[in-house]
């Protein structure tokens, strides 16, 4: 719905489109769902078929004019004897004023299905910018850009006269809010009608028209989808129904059933689970349980192996990357058809784009990994070989602190020294390399580094007040910091250090100070390694 704001914005907006496609579909032709990455007008010529969006189902046919955003997910098919013909045009649009602006600003774009009164005008508009298509006079194709704001008026005027008149699409946003706030609750269609004015009868029709499916299918897809996300943190079958809107797990249980085809309890316990990672740390902790995920975010450290961590990349070698952090591809990650998505330890703008994809965890790499493991374990129905892996490390490190008890006296202090862009870290035993240094092999660090403390930045003077008797010293995962280490070898306190003076600085690779299971075993036999040199 337009707010008189943005109708008094518009006189500062243009609008440009990149390409106008005009596109038959014939029978039995499925769109797989896919990312929209810009705006999108699509008009339906002729035809009848089904495109979902998001959440919603909308009815294909004649006339029809569908405003996709970017961020959605959009499926598609046709299901008349006859082809599907529409025109379809990605366009963007900006403030004379500001020299951007963004969906947020003008949130009617975001309409999905938009119901015109008069479509044939919307139609010759389209009809003449097609023609124009592959013209290379300016005039033409300047004549083009008007028709489309020409094409984008209508629709706003259109929607501003439904406005001003009382559209019942407004009572169906409002009725879709409140389903989305309150589906935990006991709700039910006649309860809905009457909260809004109107009769159960027809309420249902104005919903079923308007969404694509009727008002009770709706909630109890809603329902499922939040179920499944629930289901994967672990909570009593019971819980997650109560937390859905079912008061009656049984109930639940046989809904479950009838919408996906398999039980609550078979679901969680699938086995040969489609694991996606968006974090590529977390790759190492299913590797670890046998599982390989079918797809990744590429690994931004300077040592990556064909996007992998190195000492992973063997492992991942059919595993699929799929974008970046900073660059995701949602299309990719869709064709990847995954039936669990771990965020990890990322920002989570993206979180709802990746809820739209399949359910999604939010899991970072916890200080405990052993208890991160086991999480992970329970998740893919893989807690026996957890189990059994971290019986295996605890024989590896109680063999390990027997190896390092005829190596360094106890006496001697051991320290991680991590050399970064912003300056220089040591770490205490919270975590990554301080924690199996420190707590799993029972080496003492100096004097003042905290076995509770994560890490902390330091100075040349704090060193040589620490002065370990060993260091183990290595840089941040995204930069070599050749320079940073090269200054700080040169200065005269680093060269006074006991550690420097004995010979006893072990330069290690960046990865041995990630945190996770199979690079833990790594760092035991690397430490093992370096202190048994000397």
């Amino acid at each position: 719905m337009i707010t008189e704001e943005e109708l008094s914005g518009f006189k500062d907006t243009v609008f440009s489109y990149s390409d106008i496609t005009y596109k038959p579909r014939e029978q039995g032709w499925e769109m797989t769902r896919r990312y929209i990455a810009e705006h999108t007008l699509i008009y339906i010529v002729d035809g009848k078929g089904k495109l979902c969006c998001d959440a919603r189902t909308y009815v294909v046919e004649q006339g029809k004019i569908f405003l996709l955003a970017p961020g959605q997910i959009v499926g598609g098919k046709v299901e008349s004897t006859e082809p599907v013909r529409f025109y379809m045009i990605p366009f963007s649009y900006h403030s004379l004023k500001n020299d951007s602006t963004t969906s947020r600003d003008l949130p009617f774009l975001n309409e999905g299905d938009v119901s015109i009164r008069d479509t044939s005008q919307i139609l010759t508009l389209l009809k003449q910018m097609y023609e124009k298509k592959d013209s290379q006079d300016p005039l033409q194709q300047w004549h083009q850009r008007i028709l489309f704001q020409e094409v984008i008026y209508t629709i706003v005027s259109d929607i501003k006269r439904k406005r001003e008149n009382g559209d019942t699409n407004l009572v169906i946003e409002r009725v879709l809010r409140y389903i989305h706030e309150h589906y935990m609750k006991e709700i039910s269609v006649k309860g809905i009608a009457e909260m809004f004015g109107l009769s159960p009868t027809n309420f249902s029709r104005i919903f079923t028209n308007y969404v694509g499916v009727k008002p009770t299918n709706y909630i109890t897809q809603l329902r499922i989808q939040k179920s499944k996300e629930l289901l994967y943190t672990n909570q009593r079958l019971k819980v997650v129904a109560q937390s859905v809107g079912y008061q009656d797990e049984l109930y639940f249980s046989r809904i479950f059933k009838k919408t996906v085809g398999i039980s609550p309890t078979i679901y969680v316990k699938r086995t040969n689970k489609r694991i996606v990672t968006i974090n590529p740390n977390l790759n190492d902790y299913f590797i670890t349980l046998g599982v390989q995920p079918v797809a990744t975010y590429y690994y931004e450290g300077i040592s990556q192996v064909n996007g992998h961590l190195p000492y992973l990349a063997e492992k991942m070698a059919g595993t699929k990357i799929i974008g970046r952090v900073d660059q995701p591809n949602y299309d990719a990650l869709l064709r990847s058809a995954p039936d669990l998505i771990l965020n990890g330890e990322r920002p989570t703008h993206q979180l709802k784009s990746l809820e739209k994809i399949a359910p999604t965890i939010v899991s970072g790499v916890d200080d405990d990994w052993k208890s991160l493991l086991l999480e992970f374990s329970r998740l893919i129905d893989r807690k026996e070989q957890a189990l059994l892996w971290l019986n295996e490390f605890e024989a590896k490190a109680s063999k390990a602190r027997n190896t390092l008890s005829k190596l360094v006296e106890d006496q001697e202090t051991v320290m991680v020294l991590i050399v970064t862009k912003k300056g220089i870290r040591i770490y205490g035993g919270r975590r990554q390399l301080g924690v199996i240094l420190y707590k799993e092999l029972g080496l003492t660090p100096p004097p003042g580094i905290q076995l509770h403390s994560h890490f902390e930045y330091t100075n040349l003077e704090h060193l040589k007040a620490l002065n370990p008797d060993h260091i183990f010293l290595s840089t941040w995962a995204a930069d070599s910091c050749e320079e940073e280490i090269k200054l700080l070898k040169a200065s005269y306190i680093w060269n006074c250090l006991k550690a420097v003076e004995t010979n006893q600085v072990y330069e290690i690779d960046h990865w041995l100070n990630l945190h996770a299971p199979l690079k833990n075993m790594i760092t035991i036999d690397r430490i093992i390694e370096c202190l048994g040199e000397r």
